[in-house]
């Protein structure tokens, strides 16, 4: 997936990176888009749900932002070296 803002390339999204980590983090929709480049595969979760979800499974919410939390720094991390 290709990451862009108004039309300009921000980045590429590998298998298994996250889309809409700071969606899930601040409540605030993203002013980007991913664009499918080529076939993937993926899992959508709308927000509620998932929150909802995530509410009545404790545990299952901090393995889950541990995800987060490390594709983020990835993210970072990649940005700083480009």
């Amino acid at each position: 997936m290709r990451v862009t803002r108004e039309n300009r390339v921000l980045g590429e999204l590998a298998a298994g990176d996250i889309v809409g980590s700071a969606l899930h983090l601040s409540g605030a929709p993203a002013d980007i888009d991913a664009v499918v480049v080529e076939r993937v595969r993926l899992i959508e979760w709308k927000v509620g749900p998932l929150e909802r979800y995530l509410a009545a499974n404790p545990e299952t919410r901090i393995v889950f932002q541990g995800h987060i939390a490390r594709d983020l720094a990835g993210k970072v991390l990649a940005a700083t070296k480009g």
